[in-house]
């Protein structure tokens, strides 16, 4: 088994939704950035301890804000950090940046992380 090695809490990719949502239905388009604001979001909180073996991470609370039209369907940047993490929890803030530059969506979210534990070694 390999090892990851550690790295700093902050990832940028490009997302949008895969086909056409059509341009009168925003809150579709809201519901598409719900659901893409989750990929890999606690998984910034966990960059740092990629030397643990996380058994799992689950969200306990995640928030948005909706700042200015944007197209789910549409390239966006997807700029995310975590500037906290520790007691098994981790915070991560996101921003959904449209082409133009234009901050769209903000995003929050705080996670619980579980390490797995290796099985004691046998002294045989």
């Amino acid at each position: 088994m390999y090892e990851r090695e550690p790295q700093e809490p902050r990832q940028m990719f490009w997302v949008r939704a895969k086909g056409v949502i059509g341009p009168g239905d925003m809150k579709l388009h809201c519901c598409v950035a719900a659901y893409i604001s989750d990929y890999s979001f606690l998984g910034t909180a966990a960059l740092p301890h990629l030397n643990l073996r996380m058994a799992f991470m689950a969200s306990l609370d995640h928030s948005m804000w909706f700042h200015a039209p944007f197209r789910a369907d549409d390239w966006m940047l997807y700029e995310c950090e975590s500037h906290w993490a520790g007691n098994s929890r981790g915070l991560v803030h996101g921003r959904l940046w449209r082409r133009d530059g234009v901050l769209a969506v903000t995003c929050a979210q705080e996670g619980v992380f579980r390490v797995r534990e290796d099985p004691p070694k046998s002294k045989l």
